[in-house]
């Protein structure tokens, strides 16, 4: 059993918290990948931080946000412009 969303909104949580929180997600990421399991197939997928103690600028949640928006199941990826194609 998995958990797949988790909201942690209003919970005074603070930059360490999101630290611990992007540690973990960091880590359920790379065990899953030493399994062979598909990304976005199994665990969490769904994250809610809001209004919580935590600083607009943090990096820590930039880094979860972003790691978080590839493994949320309704996640499309922006189609390449030809020109951004051409460039690579």
């Amino acid at each position: 059993m998995n958990l797949i969303s988790l909201n942690l909104s209003y919970n005074q949580i603070t930059e360490e918290g999101v630290e611990a929180l992007l540690t973990a997600v960091r880590y359920q990421t790379t065990s899953n990948e030493m399994k062979g399991t598909k990304p976005g197939n199994t665990g969490l997928m769904r994250l809610c931080l809001q209004k919580n103690k935590i600083p607009v600028n943090s990096e820590h949640l930039q880094k979860l946000n972003d790691l978080m928006t590839t493994r949320d199941p309704f996640y499309k990826p922006q189609a390449k412009s030809p020109d951004q194609e051409s460039q690579h």
